[in-house]
């Protein structure tokens, strides 16, 4: 016993510390680097639509009628024209399928000696008459065996012609004999006043269409979620501001007697600065008995000054000296447009004056009659160029 007891202790011992051998443990280390993005994951599933919105506010209707216009003037001595183009005014033309209104405001006569006579004032557009709907022309004629007269009419010729190609476009004001037996003469035009020629584009507005049938209700969708905001739109072009604020003057009157100075006064409160006034004046005028020579002139004032821009709106009446007397109205329509008018309230007056030059005064003058007298104030955007 004594010498195996040893030996038994050892594999105790050994076989003791075989069964408690040390466990194995790791340590964290640090944190990694974050890693690339994954790819794109696949689209996901159509959402259901959305419920129908509200209708939204009605807008306002646009202006939809363009207003283009030209006016020529032309200050210039009365002048004996032969046959063939006096005046022109060139317009450049927007759309083919619009009409151009084209108008003469001036003076017409014949010169001495020409008896019988017959003339013929006309407009032609790319050098040739207007055929859609018929020719823009005014004749003055007078008969053999009647006394000579020598003074110049005023008058306004006027009319509209389609069928222009859009573009430019040559206007002329023409004088040419009439169409018949009538023996060749010369023509006068011009005088003191201020000759004009009006050219205007007029656009045709097609009708309203007839109201459709109301549609059938959907049913109302699955509410969406909301969307992103969108992106700012491209800003919209202006919109056409055509003005046409205008006013009328009326006077019921008898034939009267009027001294220089204003006649009739239709005072008008401007819009705009750079706007333009057409002042049109629609009667009758005339001279007092025993006035001879007599040359007067009709023309409006603004603020108290006639018009610069371009020119003045008149009219004017003469009677030569050795003529046979005439003492009944005359119908005239003296028209025109004026610039660079401050806005606000405008005095606007027709006045009667002497003419310019060597004519001897004429105390006197008529207007009026029977037919009731009229002044018409427009303001309209400013002329093309």
């Amino acid at each position: 016993m004594k010498f195996y007891f040893p030996f038994i202790a050892l594999l105790l011992v050994v076989t003791i510390c075989k069964g408690n051998s040390p466990e194995k443990r790791f340590l964290r280390g640090p944190k990694g680097h974050r890693g690339p993005p994954g790819h794109k994951g696949p689209p996901g599933h159509r959402g259901p639509p959305g419920p129908v919105g509200s209708p939204g506010i009605p807008g306002t209707p646009g202006d939809s009628q363009p207003q283009i216009y030209k006016q020529c003037a032309y200050k210039t001595s009365r002048t004996t024209a032969f046959d063939g183009p006096i005046h022109e005014c060139n317009f450049v033309k927007a759309e083919k399928d619009t009409f151009l209104r084209a108008a003469y405001i001036g003076n017409i006569g014949f010169t001495a000696g020409c008896l019988p006579c017959c003339k013929r004032w006309f407009f032609t557009f790319n050098g040739k008459e207007c055929q859609t709907p018929s020719a823009i022309a005014g004749v003055l004629s007078h008969e053999k065996g009647l006394k000579q007269f020598n003074e110049l009419r005023p008058v306004k010729i006027e009319g509209y012609c389609g069928g222009i190609p859009k573009g430019k476009v040559q206007v002329q004001f023409n004088v040419g004999g009439c169409p018949g037996c009538n023996p060749p003469c010369n023509g006068d035009h011009g005088g003191i006043q201020a000759t004009k020629i009006i050219v205007e584009e007029r656009f045709l507005r097609g009708p309203k269409g007839h109201r459709g049938p109301p549609g059938h209700k959907g049913p109302p969708g699955h509410r969406g979620p909301p969307g992103p905001v969108g992106s700012p739109g491209i800003p919209g072009t202006p919109g056409d501001s055509q003005l046409q604020i205008y006013k009328q003057c009326a006077y019921k009157t008898s034939r009267t007697i009027a001294f220089d100075g204003p006649i009739h006064e239709c005072n008008f409160v401007k819009a705009k600065k750079d706007t333009f006034l057409r002042a049109a004046y629609i009667g009758n005028i005339g001279f007092t008995a025993g006035c001879l020579p007599c040359c007067k002139r009709w023309f409006f004032t603004f603020n108290g000054k006639e018009c610069q821009t371009p020119s003045a709106i008149e009219g004017v009446l003469s009677h030569e000296k050795g003529l046979k007397w005439f003492n009944e109205p005359q119908p005239v329509k003296i028209e025109g447009y004026c610039g660079g008018i401050p806005e606000g309230k405008v005095q606007v007056q027709f006045n009667v004056g002497d003419c310019l030059g060597s004519h001897p005064p004429c105390s006197t003058v008529s207007h009026g009659g029977i037919q009731a007298t009229k002044i018409i104030i427009e303001e309209v955007e400013p002329p093309v160029a």
